[in-house]
């Protein structure tokens, strides 16, 4: 099913003005470029055949053109396994080459192809990583989606690589970092508590939202516990949330000079 040009070159001293190929049974012109120089294309060509070569009453030999087999790819088929924590269903797709997929997705492809020896990916401007072959005709790849970047695949045989590049782009969804807000109003009069509030957002979800902690003795012979931590609840699978907190600080034991550094941690899923 490709072309193929013929360029035929004329020696001697006197020239026909014409010349023609003979070739299933029929006669064809050829092209003159110049006096010596003629050209003819076989135009998509779809089982072997001979020519031959006629001008001014003289004919070639014969000359013989065979097939060779192009590797090719019949279908294609990719299975999404997505990170557990997203809690969503895997998933497979039949010939759809460009991904849209959230970070950490495992993808793995099953290639069908014909006349093909091996099959390689390649990742943006990386190397090439060959498949695994499963049978005569399928091949096996299986990759972890951290970054968005085009892919290509290539088919090859002993006779070369298939005739059109295979080109996709990967789209990668990034997993954000949690955002969170805090606002502290303190006991003025007595200093016996801290209010917290604020919010916390992120795009799958929650683990754990904590308020750090840790003491600066004025004494720095204390012997106090200066670090801790204070686990606030929260709705793991809400992805935006409010909090509030009153903490007492009478189990802390603070004495004048004292210091207290905070904050407000939050962990995605």
């Amino acid at each position: 099913n490709e072309d193929i040009t013929l360029n035929l070159r004329l020696g001697g001293q006197t020239l026909p003005e014409t010349v023609y190929l003979l070739a299933n049974g029929r006669r064809y012109k050829m092209t003159a470029a110049d006096a010596r120089n003629f050209t003819f294309t076989f135009n998509k060509i779809q089982k072997p055949f001979a020519f031959r070569v006629e001008a001014a009453g003289f004919e070639s030999g014969d000359y013989e053109v065979n097939l060779i087999p192009r590797p090719s790819l019949e279908v294609f088929s990719a299975t999404l396994q997505y990170p557990a924590y997203l809690g969503r269903v895997n998933e497979s797709l039949n010939n759809v080459g460009n991904l849209l997929v959230p970070e950490g997705t495992r993808i793995s492809w099953s290639f069908r192809s014909t006349d093909t020896d091996s099959l390689l990916v390649v990742f943006g401007q990386g190397a090439a990583v060959a498949a695994q072959r499963a049978d005569d005709e399928e091949f096996t790849f299986a990759t972890k989606a951290m970054r968005s970047e085009s892919y290509q695949v290539k088919l090859k045989n002993r006779y070369g690589f298939n005739k059109e590049d295979i080109n996709y782009y990967l789209d990668v969804i990034p997993d954000q970092f949690p955002k969170v807000t805090l606002e502290s109003f303190k006991d003025t009069t007595l200093f016996n508590y801290l209010v917290f509030g604020g919010n916390i957002s992120d795009d799958y979800g929650f683990s754990k939202l904590s308020i750090v902690y840790e003491i600066e003795p004025a004494d720095e012979e204390d012997t106090r516990e200066r670090k801790g931590s204070i686990a606030l609840p929260l709705q793991p699978k809400q992805t935006i949330q409010n909090y509030y907190h009153q903490w007492s600080l009478e189990k802390l034991k603070l004495v004048p000079g004292d210091k207290i550094r905070y904050y407000v941690q939050v962990w995605d899923n």
